[in-house]
C-alpha cells in the first residue's frame, strides 16, 4: 500500500470486485444458492449474508468518522467474540431469511458502503485506520490503513468467497 493510492483507484477496485462477485452469483441458479456446502456448511445465501454483515459494520464505523464523530467503543457481546463465534452468530441470524431478502439487503449495504467511500477525503484511505476511527485498534494490526480495513470487509472479502464458491461449483 503506497501513499499514492487514490480514492478513485480504491473505488475502481471495490466496483471491479463487486462486479465479479455479482457475475458469479448471477451464474448460479437460485435453487443452488441455498444448498449447504459452498463453504463448510454454509450455502451461497449464507455467504452473501456474511459478507453483507461485514460491509454494514464497515460503513457503520466509516459514516460517523466521516462526520468527525468516531463511533463509540463497541461494548457489545459480539465485540468480545472470536471471528468464528461472530460468523456463527451471523449465520444463525440469517439462516431462515429468504434468498431474495438477503440479496436485496446485500445490494443496499454495498451501495451504502460505496457512497461512504466516495465521501472519504482524498488521502484518508492511506492513513492509519485506528487514527481515523480509534476503536479499530482492537480489530486491526497497527499500520493497517483505512483502505485495507474497508477492503478487508468488502473487495478482499468477495475475492476470498469467490474462490470458495468457484471451488464448490467445480466439485
Amino acid at each position: 500500500m503506497t501513499s499514492t493510492l487514490t480514492k478513485s483507484a480504491c473505488l475502481d477496485q471495490l466496483n471491479t470486485t463487486w462486479t465479479e462477485w455479482q457475475a458469479l452469483l448471477e451464474s448460479i441458479p437460485d435453487e443452488r444458492k441455498t444448498e449447504p456446502g459452498a463453504t463448510g456448511h454454509w450455502s451461497v445465501k449464507d455467504i452473501i449474508a456474511h459478507v453483507a454483515h461485514f460491509e454494514r459494520w464497515t460503513y457503520e464505523w466509516l459514516e460517523p468518522a466521516l462526520a468527525g464523530n468516531p463511533p463509540p467503543e463497541d461494548d457489545s457481546e459480539e465485540a468480545s467474540m472470536t471471528i468464528d463465534e461472530q460468523n456463527a452468530r451471523i449465520y444463525e441470524r440469517n439462516r431462515n431469511r429468504s434468498l431474495a431478502d438477503i440479496q436485496s439487503e446485500a445490494a443496499d449495504v454495498h451501495a451504502r458502503l460505496v457512497a461512504a467511500v466516495e465521501r472519504v477525503p482524498e488521502g484518508v484511505l492511506t492513513t492509519d485506520a485506528a487514527g481515523y476511527a480509534p476503536f479499530l485498534s482492537s480489530y486491526y494490526d497497527p499500520g493497517t490503513t483505512v483502505w485495507q480495513a474497508i477492503d478487508g470487509n468488502a473487495g478482499a472479502h468477495y475475492r476470498h468467497h469467490i474462490d470458495d464458491v468457484r471451488e464448490w461449483l467445480g466439485r
